[in-house]
């Protein structure tokens, strides 16, 4: 066992949200950097298979944690993410 660490969903989206887009990103964009391989400045695992539905439920676990919170949009059905 080498001891190194897996990054959580959790850990990942928070990554995300802090080098990508500080002032808030949608779901869908969430997901799509997620399923997308890193770039140098990234800190993600990519997850080829994850779904828009997963990462929307895993960020409204963080919204309940305090660590991201709704953004205000034009936009009716979409939801906007910033950290908290």
């Amino acid at each position: 066992m080498t001891g190194a660490r897996t990054a959580t969903l959790a850990d990942d989206i928070l990554g995300v949200l802090r080098v990508r887009n500080s002032a808030g990103g949608m779901t869908y964009y969430v997901a799509n950097v997620l399923r997308s391989t890193p770039r140098d400045r990234d800190t993600h695992t990519r997850r080829p298979g994850i779904s828009t539905a997963t990462v929307r439920r895993e960020l409204e676990r963080l919204e309940k944690a305090g660590k991201v919170k709704r953004v205000q949009t034009v936009y009716q059905r979409m939801i906007c993410w910033a950290l908290a």
